[in-house]
């Protein structure tokens, strides 16, 4: 018999084989979850790139004065650097 508060070599064998398959599984999930957030934020930068693309064409395409309260707001929003 083994002593109180010491662990016998099966709880040790069955601790360690639980630890073996326990972090894999966490990395495995963390990894997916990390991945699953990338691709959903790409998605989404890909769709507000999408409709950004059609306003500016649409812009481009209209006379200059329909789209103007548009364009001010639009340079707001994207700050000095960035305004055609």
């Amino acid at each position: 018999m083994s002593k109180p508060g010491t662990l016998s070599i099966r709880r040790a064998l069955v601790a360690g084989m639980s630890a073996m398959a326990l972090v894999p599984a966490l990395v495995v999930g963390v990894v997916g979850v990390h991945n699953l957030n990338r691709s959903v934020r790409d998605e989404a930068q890909a769709r507000v790139n999408r409709i950004l693309g059609i306003a500016t064409a649409a812009y481009l395409d209209s006379e200059p004065g329909a789209w103007g309260a548009f364009h001010l707001s639009f340079r707001d929003l994207a700050g000095p650097d960035q305004h055609p």
